[in-house]
């Protein structure tokens, strides 16, 4: 199974919700052996970063054409812990209510995220600095 790492920055302005950016970079090992990467950017309105996060990461996923083992790096502590902690699976089986009774927060994108991803591996790292974090911050400029 190739591995695959994804990056995601969100860059939101304004009174939150707020309209802002996603920057995603994809790095992966190309046919010929080399690293390569495909970045993406995708505005986005009405967002909070929460939000912003779950979009960036279900487009990136979206790009990958075989299962893989997904390393996502991102620096919302919320995605991160729902993706360690494996609470989509409990979210399930509850039929999407958290352990309060309540709804799942953003829902929908968590389904959306569920259905992508089913055939690959994802592993989530919190708010590691990467080498592509500069040039990545620097996109909200």
């Amino acid at each position: 199974m190739p591995s695959v790492n994804i990056y995601i920055e969100c860059g939101i302005t304004g009174i939150k919700p707020g309209n802002g950016k996603i920057v995603v970079v994809i790095e992966f090992v190309a046919s010929n052996g080399k690293t390569a990467t495909k970045n993406l950017f995708k505005d986005v309105t009405n967002c909070t970063v929460k939000e912003a996060v779950l979009l960036g990461l279900i487009y990136a996923i979206q790009q990958l054409n075989k299962p893989c083992e997904v390393f996502v790096y991102i620096s919302d502590r919320y995605v991160y812990e729902t993706l360690q902690n494996n609470r989509i699976e409990t979210w399930k089986e509850n039929n999407w209510m958290n352990a309060k009774g309540k709804l799942v927060a953003y829902k929908e994108l968590w389904q959306q995220y569920d259905k992508v991803s089913a055939y690959h591996q994802v592993w989530a790292c919190f708010n590691v600095h990467h080498s592509y974090m500069d040039w990545m911050r620097a996109q909200f400029i």
